[in-house]
């Protein structure tokens, strides 16, 4: 769309420049048109500067969001290690929960839920749960951004 707008805006310029110096047909208002096409052309510029960065991190959100989600499968890992365990130690208290989330396991148990070690590993896979969710929130940001760009090509 930028692109577009200012492609147009450089035809306006260049029309009236045309017609002021070559036709000296509507002096007055091939000056007004190649005024605003020359701010035109200005802050379409400063815009693409902004967007255009923001549309070529795709790639990098895209890696971030696989990072976070291969910690955070670690880290479920290591809680189902901790509740299996721990369920096999309590295996007559508590009855077979292996279709539950280990994550929601924990829950189940208060000796799990107040060990330390358990409570930063959950920490750390709830903030990378909102991290993934808030650079997914970004990408679809970035296809308003890259449609403003270049129609979204």
């Amino acid at each position: 769309m930028l692109y577009v707008l200012l492609a147009v805006f450089i035809v306006v310029l260049i029309l009236a420049e045309i017609l002021l110096n070559r036709f000296n047909v509507c002096e007055g208002l091939a000056f007004v048109a190649g005024i605003i096409s020359f701010f035109g052309i200005i802050a379409t510029l400063i815009a693409i500067l902004f967007i255009a960065p923001d549309v070529n991190t795709e790639f990098v959100i895209d890696q971030k969001i696989q990072l976070y989600e291969q910690e955070n499968a670690i880290i479920e890992q290591r809680i189902d290690t901790i509740v299996q365990e721990y369920m096999a130690y309590e295996k007559e208290t508590y009855a077979d929960l292996s279709a539950v989330d280990p994550v929601a396991r924990v829950a189940l148990f208060p000796e799990l839920k107040s060990d330390t070690m358990v409570q930063s590993q959950i920490q750390t896979y709830t903030q990378n749960w909102e991290k993934i969710m808030s650079l997914k929130e970004e990408k679809v940001n970035l296809i308003t951004k890259r449609w403003w760009l270049s129609f979204g090509n």
